[in-house]
């Protein structure tokens, strides 16, 4: 879906930054991957990350499946 294919362009992103040179390391694409800003994506806001690798103000939320289907909130 929607996120697979910003975390899709981002890797791209990278990627081709750090083949620019013609010599790209694992550690290079990494580095450029935690450099990558996208001020505009498909989800209706930016992208970039956090000096770990993380999203820059993201939020997950935890739910608990429970029999018959039923979800019940965890932890936002």
């Amino acid at each position: 879906g929607p996120p697979a294919y910003v975390a899709t362009q981002a890797a791209i992103r990278a990627v081709r930054q750090a083949c620019a040179d013609g010599n790209a390391t694992r550690a290079e694409v990494q580095k450029r991957l935690r450099a990558t800003s996208i001020a505009r994506t498909v989800l209706g806001r930016g992208l970039a990350f956090t000096a770990l690798g993380d999203a820059r103000g993201a939020t997950y939320s935890i739910f608990r499946l429970e029999t018959g289907g039923r979800k019940t909130l965890v932890r936002y």
